[in-house]
């Protein structure tokens, strides 16, 4: 399996020592809530948090330039078809990572897993994640505060 890179990042599975990295990212009021979660109090939250992380097909957006965490993602699949789960932390926005990020999962999940189509949303008042998965996907419907998107291979 070929992981996903790009020209800023690297996107790796989640290592056991990726726990502080995690708690410092999502003790910002800025990520958790928006998946309608609290933000991490604790720094045992992070290493806590970390499991749920460590899954297949799950990755750690790896900052090339500084070998620091910023941020995580995930695609998820079953049935030839994937679902996409992107977050960078706070201090990484506004730099072109999430554009990179998600352009390496469409591209990982379409060349690597052979997905036929991937699919993925956000809230409809996340004006950030609207614009880049507008640019990248096609809106396909809008309900209960969560606007979807879709792209097919």
């Amino acid at each position: 399996m070929i992981l996903p890179e790009t020209e800023q990042l690297v996107l790796r599975p989640w290592f056991d020592d990726d726990g502080e990295a995690v708690y410092k990212l999502l003790k910002d009021v800025h990520i958790l809530p928006v998946f309608g979660r609290e933000v991490l109090k604790e720094k045992s939250e992070g290493t806590v948090f970390l499991k749920e992380l460590q899954q297949e097909d799950s990755f750690a957006l790896v900052q090339k330039a500084t070998a620091k965490v910023i941020g995580g993602a995930s695609l998820k699949s079953e049935n030839g078809e994937g679902e996409i789960v992107l977050w960078i932390g706070f201090p990484y926005w506004r730099k072109g990572c999430g554009k990179e990020a998600l352009q390496a999962l469409l591209n990982y999940g379409f060349a690597e897993k052979g997905l036929q189509k991937i699919t993925a949303s956000c809230a409809t008042d996340n004006k950030a994640a609207l614009r880049l998965l507008k640019g990248q996907m096609q809106q396909v419907r809008e309900e209960d505060g969560a606007v979807f998107f879709e792209r097919n291979k």
